[in-house]
């Protein structure tokens, strides 16, 4: 018998109801959430508090678990940190280097496609910064996309090496896209219609 429930037989009701509710929406939530906070390259530690953040709001939808000025209390933190995966990234210390070298080298290939010729590319300065961006990203989990990045878009396709490198691209950005339990948040922004579609 749940005997923290209120003895009052229609409260009582209504606790069991937001208590069944409650942890629908948490089998539903909870791990939607931690994928979303993963998606925007959030470490283990940004998927935690992002979790405990649901957790709060949850919480704060139960009236026989908690009293009233902690419901408020409980909502005010969820709704804080529950919701806004990208803030608690950034103060986290800031995207994983797989997420961070998915996105520059997202950037890269799209810059280098309005560029047929690589040497002039080489120059521009928005290639610049996209290879310094990938460059930063490089650790033991992203090197080797990092290098097929690198060899894919600057290779010459009539000297024979690069279907190899593409596919060694195509395996590595698999690995590190696997990593993100999902699609990451800046190709999920870009896909958005724009007004004028």
């Amino acid at each position: 018998m749940l005997t923290w429930l209120d003895p009052d037989p229609t409260r009582a009701l209504v606790d069991a109801i937001c208590l069944v509710l409650g942890v629908g929406l948490g089998v539903w939530l909870v791990p939607r959430q931690a994928r979303l906070a993963r998606q925007y390259g959030g470490r283990l530690v940004a998927v935690g508090i992002t979790v405990i953040g649901t957790l709060c709001l949850l919480a704060s939808l139960q009236p026989a678990l908690v009293t009233t000025n902690s419901s408020v209390m409980l909502l005010i933190i969820g709704l804080a940190i529950a919701f806004r995966p990208e803030a608690i990234v950034r103060i986290t210390g800031g995207p994983t280097p797989a997420w961070a070298a998915l996105k520059a080298g997202t950037e890269l290939q799209a810059l280098l496609a309005e560029w047929p010729d690589r040497e002039a590319a080489r120059r521009n300065p928005g290639v610049v910064e996209a290879l310094a961006a990938l460059d930063a990203a490089r650790d033991a989990t992203t090197t080797a996309y990092v290098d097929a990045v690198c060899e894919t878009a600057f290779s010459d396709a009539a000297a024979g090496g690069a279907g190899l490198s593409s596919a060694a691209l195509a395996a590595a950005e698999a690995r590190l896209r696997r990593s993100l339990w999902g699609r990451p948040s800046f190709e999920r922004r870009s896909a958005q219609p724009t007004a004028d579609a």
